[in-house]
């Protein structure tokens, strides 16, 4: 799978001050094809297109490919997004985040044929909408729970025989006002629920705050909903304060790149592995069998180091 990196072509383009009907003419490429490539519109390029682009730009193929772009400033511009200017200001954003967060940015990126940036600045807008739907389905389905309990209510002495309990449950009524308050405090895992003077026994038994909360439920049903019959598997495993969010997507994608090699493909996928970790010279096109290889052999090796370090202090293995 080769796709040039749009923020590379465009920065080398650039770089050698060349307009896109410059760089069309010197590299034989079609004008509307390098612009869709700098625009993040293709899935995949042709590799004679890969060539003729690196050559103008005297790079290396898998350099134009490569996944990630280190930092350069040398154009005068933000790497990310393209020159400043009076109406848009950019700043640096560094964050640490487990490799399998980072590989599922890379991994979407190539599905949908964007940029990690587009996904990065939308981010924020896309957390708010699942966030809002989240906390809109509680207070629909905490108003279907009240008009049912109207109902119930009106059947008050239908049953002399039988204690009242059977009708008013009062400590459902408490659990109802301790939802309702959650929601209005934009309290998205729930956690506000348990806050309270009286003893109300707010949870199941087996409830984990991490993997049952209402956001995970929604995020969780919002991907089971998505998935295309026979596809492969994905899930939103846990998010808990404090703590990155865990979940697995695009195995697809983490297959393809390593030739179908659903082993390492899965190392990818859990973040065993990073794929900012692969060397350079593997990651060109036609290097699939050789990235599979060296993933699964630096999953064993990180696996022999944790093992070794559990028997440091007498663990031994847990099933790393």
């Amino acid at each position: 799978m080769a796709l040039i990196n749009s923020i590379v072509a465009k920065r080398e383009r650039q770089k050698l001050k060349l307009s896109l009907d410059d760089l069309a003419r010197r590299a034989g490429v079609d004008r509307t094809t390098l612009h869709r490539i700098e625009t993040g519109r293709m899935t995949r390029n042709a590799e004679h297109v890969v060539t003729r682009l690196a050559k103008v730009f005297r790079l290396e193929p898998d350099q134009l490919t490569a996944i990630e772009v280190a930092a350069d400033d040398s154009a005068g511009n933000d790497v990310e997004g393209g020159p400043e200017s009076l109406f848009s200001y950019r700043s640096q954003l560094n964050v640490r985040v487990p490799h399998e967060i980072r590989n599922a940015l890379h991994l979407v990126a190539w599905h949908y044929g964007i940029r990690p940036l587009d996904i990065i600045e939308l981010a924020p807008l896309l957390f708010h909408v699942v966030a809002a739907e989240t906390l809109k389905e509680r207070a629909t389905q905490l108003a279907s729970l009240r008009e049912l309990r109207g109902r119930i209510s009106d059947m008050s002495g239908s049953f002399p025989h039988l204690h009242e309990r059977m009708l008013n449950d009062w400590s459902g009524e408490e659990i109802e006002l301790r939802e309702e308050r959650s929601i209005a405090a934009r309290d998205l895992r729930g956690d506000k629920v348990d806050e309270g003077d009286d003893f109300v026994d707010t949870r199941p038994l087996d409830y984990d705050d991490s993997v049952d909360n209402p956001f995970v439920a929604q995020l969780r049903a919002r991907l089971a909903a998505i998935q295309p019959t026979g596809s492969e598997p994905e899930l939103f495993d846990y998010w808990s304060d404090g703590y990155p969010p865990r979940y697995e997507i695009c195995r697809e994608q983490a297959h393809a790149y390593l030739g179908g090699d659903a082993e390492a493909g899965e190392e990818i996928v859990t973040g065993r592995v990073g794929l900012h970790e692969i060397p350079r010279e593997m990651r060109d096109a036609d290097q699939a069998a050789a990235r599979a290889t060296w993933v699964k052999d630096r999953a064993a090796e990180l696996g022999a180091k944790n093992a070794a370090w559990l028997e440091t202090l007498g663990i031994g293995e847990i099933g790393l």
